[in-house]
């Protein structure tokens, strides 16, 4: 995972914390172990964050790792309209509810470049993993094998909850296939039980 998804994923969970008027936390150390990244990944872009002015936060004598207060209105703007900022910040900016039925890939904001992605099918999901060239082969195989399980689980009438747990638990080392595909596998369940 590099620099700009990691400071993606944090920005967001500020945002949707934000949202939820739940109070701002995040322990770098849990958060650095879901997205399989060292937690000195997770204090950088927190500084990051807050130097550019997208979180709010004040840094204490001796570190230079912040304290947040949580996210800053400029934050909450790149989140939810970031062509706004036209690849002002070197964030990759993922999964992110828009509207009603949406998931996807808002943004990747990188010095002047600006792609947008959305997942909404398994097929978006298949592609997704064919752009991470990082993947080797042999792994990228073993990810379709799991998402094919996946998909077959979600789509039987009587699922079982543990097998799909079991399966998603599969996809947390991939910080940049989990959020997408739970959000999918949500949005599949949601929509079979009516």
């Amino acid at each position: 995972m590099d620099h700009p998804e990691i400071r993606a994923r944090i920005l967001k969970e500020f945002y949707e914390q934000d949202m939820k008027g739940e109070g701002i936390r995040l322990d770098k150390d849990k958060f650095a172990q879901l997205l399989g990244i060292p937690v000195r990944h997770v204090e950088v872009a927190l500084k990051y964050l807050v130097e550019a002015g997208l979180l709010k936060g004040t840094f204490r004598i001796g570190s230079d790792v912040p304290f947040i207060f949580g996210i800053a209105t400029m934050g909450i703007d790149f989140v939810e309209n970031p062509t706004k900022f036209g690849g002002k910040f070197a964030i990759n900016q993922q999964t992110i509810q828009v509207g009603g039925n949406v998931y996807g890939s808002i943004a990747q904001a990188q010095e002047n470049s600006q792609t947008v992605q959305t997942i909404v099918t398994f097929e978006d999901v298949e592609k997704l993993i064919e752009q991470h060239k990082e993947v080797d082969p042999p792994e990228r195989e073993k990810i379709k094998e799991l998402l094919g399980e996946l998909r077959n689980e979600l789509s039987k009438e009587s699922h079982s909850s543990s097998r799909l747990t079991t399966l998603l638990e599969h996809f947390k080392k991939y910080g940049w296939l989990y959020y997408p595909l739970l959000e999918l596998a949500t949005k599949t369940l949601l929509s079979n039980s009516q």
